[in-house]
C-alpha cells in the first residue's frame, strides 16, 4: 500500500512538473513559432505514457492476487475434502478392527465395510488432487493408497477364508472368516490415515490462516 502511494506521488508530481515546465516554455519561450508545441506535446506524450504504466502495473498487481487468492481457496477446498476422506476412511477401519470377535470378523459386516470404502474411492478419484501442492498430495496420495490397499485385503482374505472353508467340506457361506493378515494390517491402516490426516489438518489451518491475513 505504502509503495503504491509513493508511487502515485512520484508520478504526479512529475506531471506537476511537467506542467510547470510547459507553462514556463509557453511564456519565456523566445519563438512561439518554432518547437516550442513539440515540446509540450513530447511532455504531455511521457506524462500519459508514465500514467498508462502506473493504472496497467495496479491492474496486474490486482488480478494477480485475485489468481493467488482464488488458487489458495481452491487449494483449501481439496486439502478440506481430502480430510473428510481420510476421517471417513479412518472410522471406517477402526470399525472393522473393533468388530474382530475371537479372531474372527462377521462377513456381512466386513463386505460392507470393503464397500463404503470402494465408493468412497470411487468418488475421491474424480477429485484434482493434483491441483494441491506436493507436500499436499503426498499427503492425500499416501491415504488413497492405503485405502486401496485395505479394500484388495479385505477382499483376499475373504476369499482365501473361503476356499479354505470349501476344500474342508463346507457348504454355502460362513458367517465369519478368520481375520489373518488384518490383525496387522488394520492397526496399520488406521495409524496411517490418521498421521497424514494430522498433516493435512495442519497445512489447511496454515493455509487459513494466510487466506484470512
Amino acid at each position: 500500500m505504502v509503495k503504491k502511494l509513493v508511487k502515485a506521488l512520484l508520478i504526479l508530481t512529475w506531471l506537476l512538473g511537467a506542467g510547470v515546465v510547459s507553462l514556463a516554455c509557453f511564456y519565456l519561450w523566445p519563438s512561439k513559432e518554432s518547437t516550442m508545441p513539440a515540446w509540450i506535446q513530447a511532455i504531455g506524450s511521457v506524462g500519459a505514457i508514465l500514467v498508462a504504466v502506473y493504472v496497467m502495473d495496479t491492474q496486474h498487481r490486482r488480478l494477480q492476487k485475485e489468481k493467488t487468492l482464488t488458487d489458495s481457496t481452491e487449494r483449501a477446498n481439496l486439502i478440506a475434502a481430502a480430510i473428510m476422506f481420510a476421517i471417513e476412511s479412518r472410522k471406517l477401519g477402526e470399525a472393522l478392527l473393533e468388530s474382530a470377535d475371537g479372531g474372527r470378523l462377521d462377513r456381512t459386516f466386513s463386505k460392507g465395510i470393503e464397500g463404503q470404502l470402494r465408493r468412497a474411492l470411487q468418488a475421491v478419484e474424480q477429485i484434482p488432487f493434483w491441483r494441491t501442492s506436493l507436500e499436499e498430495s503426498r499427503d492425500i496420495t499416501l491415504v488413497i493408497s492405503a485405502c486401496r490397499a485395505l479394500v484388495a485385503n479385505i477382499e483376499s482374505t475373504d476369499e482365501g477364508a473361503h476356499r479354505d472353508f470349501v476344500r474342508g467340506g463346507g457348504v454355502g457361506e460362513e458367517e465369519t472368516f478368520p481375520i489373518s493378515t488384518l490383525a496387522e494390517l488394520l492397526p496399520e491402516f488406521v495409524e496411517s490415515v490418521s498421521r497424514n490426516q494430522s498433516n493435512l489438518s495442519e497445512k489447511y489451518v496454515r493455509l487459513m490462516g494466510d487466506l484470512r491475513g
